[in-house]
């Protein structure tokens, strides 16, 4: 009995040295204006310290997709430039009436692929057959446009986008061909954007890091 009031005597003692040190606390804390409950937790800054490098991660995700999207569309009109200018001066070394019209007509037809291409074969051969007698302007006109468009819309447009964007010339080609067979034109649009944005998303994830480097070749080196 004795050691059990002791022991209570002890336990009292060190509650009210508790007390008085949390009382005099709050009396400086309030003598120097600061509000003892406004006073955040290691747990509140941990957390808030979380958010914010969440926030920030996202945004450095948000701003590289938009990079490579301004990236992608300057060298999708670089490419119909190319488109119009070898058009028009095909044209007019064969001798067709209105080169120039016609160029501006192949390089804006260009950004919609496989429809806008025909829609500009269409019109080169009615030209030519109007133009010309016989077939062999019709078939030269035509054949040459066929050309063009082959060597920049299926080697030049993959090989640049797979230098320039951070997706190899492979990816760019299945992306192509997957999301125009899900979607059709208007997947084959969307189709580099698409794998841009999840390629830039990839390299930021442990997890998917992989994946990242099967779509582009910097990917590996982000993990060197």
């Amino acid at each position: 009995l004795k050691e059990m009031i002791e022991r209570r005597q002890r336990n009292d003692f060190v509650r009210r040295r508790e007390f008085d040190m949390l009382r005099k606390l709050r009396q400086r804390e309030a003598a120097s204006g600061r509000d003892p409950a406004a006073t955040p937790s290691s747990f509140n800054v941990s957390s808030t310290n979380d958010k914010s490098d969440g926030r920030a991660l996202t945004l450095k995700k948000i701003d590289e997709i938009e990079e490579q999207m301004s990236r992608y569309l300057l060298i999708n009109t670089l490419i119909s430039g190319c488109v119009a200018t070898a058009t028009w001066a095909f044209l007019a070394a064969i001798g067709m009436p209105n080169p120039f019209l016609w160029g501006v007509v192949a390089g804006v037809l260009n950004n919609v692929p496989y429809i806008g291409s025909l829609i500009t074969l269409i019109l080169i051969g009615f030209v030519a057959l109007a133009s010309f007698d016989g077939s062999g302007v019709l078939l030269l006109a035509c054949g040459g446009f066929i050309l063009i468009h082959i060597i920049t819309c299926n080697l030049l447009a993959p090989m640049v986008l797979g230098r320039k964007m951070p997706l190899n010339t492979v990816a760019v080609l299945i992306s192509l061909l997957f999301w125009g067979w899900v979607w059709g034109i208007v997947g084959v649009i969307m189709a580099v954007p698409i794998t841009v944005m999840i390629q830039v998303v990839c390299t930021h994830s442990e997890r998917f890091r992989g994946v990242s480097i099967l779509l582009g070749n910097w990917g590996a080196h982000r993990i060197s």
